[in-house]
């Protein structure tokens, strides 16, 4: 019935929260706990070798990437580095248990600068800045969520002297790599449909949700497609 135990679990927070609200918060105190207690994938120290063609630091989502492809090549060795923990089967390939993940040492637990006009309800006035730390990296606790960023970040870039940076140059990358599955702007010019990264909206949107959305739009708002670089 299930295709792996994440699965399971997944749905075992989702009935959690829907059913039993009051079980639900011990069971999800009693997982943090394991995660903290956990055996994370053990890759060994025997395999190393005294020198590498290329070391990567960071094992993030782009630094697994970038291993994965160079390590294509069979004549060269690659190492990959990580300051934090492996990988726990059930946990970290689990997207409803980001949030937990978040409480614990997959967290770098960073905090922005005391600010002025903001955080203004939180000590000090600085925002919790969540970094994942372990393999994986941020992906680890970010509910799995596929974020492209504004085009005014990339263009800001370019404009910094850093060519082939600006939006135009890396929309097509960004197509390149994904199958898109999205029901409200699959069409609309920004998506691919033929990478090896399947990127699609949730499943299951409540009533409340679509009500939400509404009557944003009813107060003026615009209903975008933030990937496709217009986040506002």
């Amino acid at each position: 019935m299930f295709r792996s135990r994440s699965a399971v679990i997944s749905l075992a927070l989702i009935l959690g929260g829907i059913v039993q609200p009051t079980v639900s918060l011990i069971s999800l105190g009693n997982i943090t706990s394991l995660i903290y207690d956990a055996k994370e994938i053990n890759y060994g120290r025997h395999t190393l070798l005294d020198s590498y063609d290329f070391i990567i630091v960071g094992a993030g989502p782009a630094g697994c990437v970038l291993a994965n492809r160079l390590s294509e090549d069979p004549t060269v060795t690659v190492l990959l580095l990580d300051i934090g923990r492996g990988e726990i089967p059930l946990f970290t390939d689990s997207p409803l248990v980001g949030p937990l993940l978040a409480s614990t040492d997959y967290n770098f637990g960073y905090e922005t600068e005391k600010q002025q006009n903001g955080c203004l309800g939180l000590r000090g006035h600085r925002c919790s800045w969540a970094h994942g730390r372990g393999v994986g990296g941020s992906s680890i606790i970010n509910n799995v969520i596929f974020t492209r960023g504004n085009r005014r970040d990339y263009d800001g870039w370019a404009r910094a002297g850093n060519e082939g940076w600006s939006w135009n140059d890396v929309l097509p990358l960004f197509k390149r790599i994904e199958t898109a599955n999205i029901r409200d702007f699959g069409d609309n010019g920004f998506h691919g449909t033929d990478g090896r990264l399947s990127v699609e909206d949730a499943p299951f949107r409540t009533d409340i949700a679509r009500a939400f959305v509404k009557s944003a739009e009813a107060a003026g708002y615009r209903y975008l497609d933030y990937n496709a670089g217009d986040n506002l």
